[in-house]
């Protein structure tokens, strides 16, 4: 099973997301042209953001459990103690974290980014959090 490999990078500007139409904000993660929500959600939620140099990894489907239980196992404290949940309920072993799910525990305003919500409301260690989960 190959997956393709997307860069996450900061959007440079505000923009509209290619899959759902919803917009993002200057600064906020992104893939591609793809807001995170879309990434989580889609059939590739499972592509793995490739730095400079490194070749692209074709993925099993025991390597993609094996990574979200890693990504479970390293920030299940972090995240209850960030959150007051537990973060096994945002996380699927095969689909990763469910970004959707989280944001309507997050009761995030309408009108507002997930990003910019997380940032004003828990800080920049919940957004980094967040940010590592949905990798």
């Amino acid at each position: 099973m190959t997956m393709a490999n997307v860069v996450a990078h900061r959007a440079k500007a505000d923009g509209i997301c290619s899959e759902c139409g919803a917009e993002y904000h200057k600064g906020e993660l992104i893939y591609g042209d793809r807001c995170a929500a879309c990434r989580a959600a889609s059939a590739n939620s499972h592509e793995v953001d490739r730095e400079k140099g490194e070749v692209d990894k074709q993925w099993t489907l025991v390597d993609l459990v094996t990574h979200h239980k890693k990504q479970l196992r390293e920030n299940v404290t972090e995240f209850q103690r960030t959150f007051g949940k537990t973060l096994h309920k945002y996380m699927h072993p095969l689909f990763g974290f469910d970004i959707i799910a989280f944001d309507d525990f997050l009761q995030t305003p309408d009108g507002t980014s997930t990003h910019d919500y997380l940032l004003q409301k828990y800080g920049q260690a919940a957004l980094d959090l967040v940010e590592r989960l949905i990798k």
